[in-house]
């Protein structure tokens, strides 16, 4: 049973006052469950390693590995994931065990992460298992290849059910562990390495730096996560769903100035693509660089029938708050959206809808939103010669009623305004 304020929840924030999340827990009883057979688990991770974010500062870390030795480096990357059906991404990512230890981030000797040399825990403050840990984490991180590992947990769980939610990818179950060893030394990158150990380079921009070089978001994602990134004294642990939508926050002002000073585009353009339920419309409008999203999750959707649509948006001057209807979702499509106008050149009042259907049987988080939606703008558009013709064509398309009226760069005048 779905509530009226599901799609505000979307099981993040207990607005019904029943935990855990009765929907989630439904879902996951349909979900394929993880063998463990003894307290010691060998594996080849992809690599990946979350940082949790409840309870925080008091949080749990460790790595991502399944019982298997085998190639898991496409595990991780939503671009090796988009298109394959729902139930076929929770069957490799509900592999990935996920090993816990309780840590709080504020304990003396983690505000000096990488200050200098490897290995990264300052040992003078820092020591034991916890460190040996940490240490491990970080090295993991910076590897481009999977790397053996080993773990020994405190006790084989009951529970073996996959976790899920709406920001992050799914992974297995939630295992608490003693110990963690690389079973092999992990292969990295100059420029990983580079951002890593200059210690005077602010997080925004090693960001940034480590994106030109190529590397996946994915990646970056990791090692912001795991406080190797930054001017040394001030790298911290970031929970892994905090560090994915700042990633995308930062990738995004790091290429605002340069897309707003791009001639804007010469006639109303539209795209769409769909994957699992997830129908996505992208206009661009000449005009300034503005930003919005709207979004309805319609009868049979995973978070319950609503004619409710969610809207965010921003105008030329940017946004300071964090957008919270469509939450994460909307800083994955906007960053999507800033490559292509970066990558041709161009800027573009841009309008995003996204409409989910009952297709989208469960949550996977919002890589779904940044692959779709560049995607989208990998195919061939529609270039209308008035913004009348464009907005009947929305109409017969999107089908979502009240959305155009509820939008502000769509029905409304296109007037430069300072939001």
């Amino acid at each position: 049973m779905a509530y009226p304020y599901c799609i505000l929840c979307k099981g993040g924030k207990n607005l019904c006052g029943i935990s855990p999340c009765p929907l989630l827990a439904g879902i996951k009883r349909k979900l394929p469950k993880v063998e463990i057979r003894g307290r010691e688990i060998f594996g080849s991770s992809p690599p990946e390693v979350f940082v949790g974010r409840h309870n925080y500062p008091n949080i749990n870390i460790g790595p991502l590995l399944p019982p298997l030795k085998e190639d898991t480096s496409e595990y991780v990357l939503g671009s090796s994931l988009w298109g394959r059906p729902i139930e076929d991404v929770y069957a490799i990512r509900s592999t990935l065990i996920r090993g816990k230890r309780p840590l709080n981030v504020r304990t003396p000797g983690l505000d000096s992460l990488r200050l200098s040399s490897y290995p990264v825990v300052d040992e003078a403050r820092l020591k034991g298992e916890v460190g040996r840990t940490l240490e491990g984490l970080q090295e993991l991180a910076l590897s481009v290849r999977p790397v053996d590992c080993e773990l020994w947990l405190n006790k084989v769980p009951k529970n073996l059910t996959p976790t899920l939610n709406r920001i992050e990818m799914p992974f297995g179950p939630s295992v608490d562990f003693r110990r963690f060893i690389l079973a092999e030394n992990p292969r990295t990158l100059r420029p990983l390495e580079r951002a890593v150990y200059d210690t005077d380079m602010k997080a925004e921009d090693a960001v940034w730096e480590l994106y030109l070089s190529g590397v996946p978001l994915e990646k970056i994602v990791q090692l912001l996560s795991v406080g190797t990134l930054g001017v040394g004294g001030r790298r911290r642990l970031v929970p892994t769903r905090w560090s994915i939508t700042a990633t995308d926050d930062i990738l995004f002002k790091k290429m605002r100035d340069e897309v707003a000073s791009n001639p804007p585009v010469d006639s109303p353009i539209y795209f769409y693509e769909v994957y699992a339920g997830n129908h996505i419309h992208v206009v661009l409008q000449p005009g300034p660089l503005q930003f919005e999203m709207l979004e309805q999750w319609q009868k049979g959707a995973f978070w319950g029938e609503s004619s409710r649509i969610l809207h965010d948006y921003e105008g030329v001057a940017g946004r300071r708050d964090y957008a919270g209807e469509i939450e994460g979702a909307y800083y994955a499509a906007r960053l999507a959206v800033a490559e292509y106008l970066r990558r041709t050149g161009r800027c573009a009042t841009i309008t995003v809808i996204r409409r989910i259907t009952s297709e989208y049987w469960a949550p996977l988080g919002v890589w779904v939103i940044r692959e779709t939606t560049r995607r989208a703008l990998t195919k061939r558009p529609l270039i209308f010669s008035s913004r009348e013709d464009l907005l009947k064509h929305l109409e017969r398309v999107v089908r979502i009623p009240g959305v155009l009226e509820k939008s502000r760069f769509l029905k409304r005048s296109l007037q430069t305004r300072l939001f």
